[in-house]
């Protein structure tokens, strides 16, 4: 009938994932993912997931870099909470 409810988790990059895509991969819904301060060169991809990105430091030292065809974006500013 139903199923086995799964405890939310935090999954820290890079302590417990090596990248926040791996971490994202990872997850499952209600997870969140706590990104030391550092500069990511990755593209991201949330699979449709319902998670927390956010930084473990403050947003200003946080950075996804998604190379030339993205702009950076910041963890933590407003334009990039992902809920």
């Amino acid at each position: 009938m139903g199923g086995v409810a799964q405890a939310q988790q935090t999954i820290n990059v890079p302590a417990d994932q090596p990248t926040i895509q791996a971490a994202i991969n990872a997850a499952t819904n209600g997870d969140t993912i706590l990104v030391a301060p550092g500069t990511y060169a990755e593209n991201i991809n949330f699979g449709a997931k319902a998670i927390t990105v956010a930084s473990s430091g403050c947003p200003s030292v946080t950075t996804i870099d998604g190379g030339a065809h993205y702009r950076r974006q910041r963890i933590g500013k407003p334009a990039l909470r992902f809920v």
